[in-house]
This record gives C-alpha cells, sequence and structure tokens, in this order.
C-alpha cells in the first residue's frame, strides 16, 4: 500500500472513531441497548446498505491499491449510513479486519478494537 492510500485508511479509521465516540453514538447505544431490553422507545431506523452498497461507495473511493481499496471499502461501509443516510445504525468502536479466505472460499474477518 502506498502512502497516499495510507493516509486515507488512516483518516476513515479516524473519522469512524470520532463518529463512534460522540455523543449521538453513546446516545444511540443507549437506545439500541433499550429497545434490545424491550423497553418503549422511539422507533429506530436503519437503512440496509448491503444490497447497493456496491453502487454507493465505490465513487466514494480514491486508493490505488487492491490493498487499500479493500480496507477502504470497509471502513466506508461502517460509517456510509451515518454520514450519508443519517439513519439510527450504530458506529462501533472497533472494525473487522479482513483476514483470507476459509475453506469454504469466504471471508474470514477478525474484530479488531480501536480505542
Amino acid at each position: 500500500m502506498d502512502s497516499r492510500d495510507l493516509n486515507r485508511i488512516r483518516d476513515l479509521a479516524k473519522e469512524q472513531l470520532e463518529i463512534a465516540k460522540s455523543p449521538e453514538m453513546e446516545s444511540l447505544g443507549k437506545a439500541w441497548t433499550d429497545l434490545n431490553d424491550c423497553k418503549r422507545i422511539k422507533p429506530l431506523v436503519t437503512v440496509e446498505t448491503a444490497t447497493f452498497a456496491n453502487e454507493v461507495i465505490p465513487p466514494l473511493m480514491q486508493c490505488t491499491t487492491e490493498e487499500g481499496r479493500n480496507w477502504e471499502y470497509m471502513l466506508l461501509g461502517n460509517i456510509i449510513n451515518h454520514k450519508y443516510f443519517g439513519d439510527d445504525t450504530f458506529v462501533c468502536r472497533s472494525y473487522s479486519e479482513y483476514s483470507s479466505y476459509n475453506e469454504y472460499g469466504g471471508y474470514v474477518y477478525r474484530n479488531v478494537r480501536q480505542a
């Protein structure tokens, strides 16, 4: 990965962490906990982006190396709901790191703690 891509990845990871540490996410995390505890709260709305992520994320991408684009796609996917749709999707302080293919041909991810 070249230095330009690395800086882009660092900027996106920093942005995700800033969003995740925001008072808005703290409040949203409590709202999701309350909802899961069957407490009566305002409805929470999320936009399911998996079916159209390939239409939304690639135009935002700036990295040129394959490794950089993989990281960039994942990090943009983590913040896109908050940044572009303003829904109630919770932004975590961790991210899933791509490891390798498993024996079934699928990706293997592991959660990595940012802060």
